[in-house]
């Protein structure tokens, strides 16, 4: 559970494409504390740069992290992660839960019920989820905690990352949250990655619609290793709803009728 590069460039793309804006998150609840990736201070510098570009505002930044990165705590790298967060929103108001976070995490067993009246404007599940038995009370846990047009982003493993957690996440999984509670699909990515000449290759692909999924099934266009990241927005107070698997809860029409026949039995 770390925040890395894959993740500053989906938040950049959806930032620079107004699918969120910055201004509308003041407060942020992680599902999982996250860390920093890197210990090498050379990538968040890196992304400073490229994300600043007035230099009396990055030496700002870079003040505060070197701050941090040189102040002796085994918590740098969730302090890092905080700071980056803060970079990207300004000032927030902050909670996570985790069994294994920083005091600053509240102590939870994310497969049991989490009581709370406070909800939040961004709430983040970035490769949570997957190690938690009891995905209903989970993403009932997430449902609750997000205020009514809030945000919630779910970076999770989709093929590959063999034997990584309990769960690997179809995309129908998403359409089928979001159909059964209201959900506005605002973006789904599969971030597919192969290696060619033993160099790492990313490619991502909008899937936001089911037959943008099911065009690259057709192509055979899916490489063994591959996350989806999914932005939601919460338009009801409504209590959370299980999902049921939509293509057993409608007629298909004939294309979908197909593609169910030869890909998904």
């Amino acid at each position: 559970m770390a925040i890395t590069v894959v993740h500053n460039f989906i938040f950049s793309l959806v930032l620079d494409n107004k699918v969120i804006s910055a201004d509308e998150v003041s407060s942020i609840c992680e599902i999982g504390e996250q860390n920093w990736h890197y210990q090498n201070p050379e990538v968040f510098l890196k992304i400073l740069e490229e994300k600043i570009k007035d230099r009396s505002t990055l030496d700002y930044w870079k003040t505060r992290f070197e701050e941090i990165n040189s102040a002796p705590s085994k918590n740098n790298l969730f302090l890092v992660a905080r700071l980056y967060y803060e970079t990207l929103f300004g000032d927030y108001e902050y909670l996570a839960l985790d069994m294994h976070g920083t005091p600053e995490s509240v102590y939870l067993d994310l497969n049991l019920p989490y009581e709370t009246d406070k909800q939040f404007d961004l709430i983040t599940n970035l490769g949570t989820s997957e190690h938690v038995f009891n995905q209903a009370e989970l993403f009932r846990t997430i449902h609750k905690l997000t205020k009514r047009n809030g945000v919630i982003y779910h970076g999770l493993p989709n093929q590959g990352q063999f034997d990584h957690g309990f769960f690997n996440y179809h995309p129908t999984f998403f359409y089928d949250l979001a159909s059964a509670n209201d959900y506005v699909i605002l973006l789904i990515l599969l971030l597919c990655v192969t290696e060619v000449d033993g160099v790492e290759k990313s490619e991502l692909h909008d899937i936001s619609k089911p037959e943008q999924y099911r065009e690259l099934v057709r192509q055979g266009n899916l490489p063994i290793q591959s996350g989806i990241h999914a932005f939601y927005r919460k338009k009801s107070d409504e209590a959370f709803s299980f999902p049921q698997q939509g293509v057993y809860q409608q007629n298909p029409d004939r294309s979908t009728a197909e593609y169910w026949q030869k890909y998904s039995r």
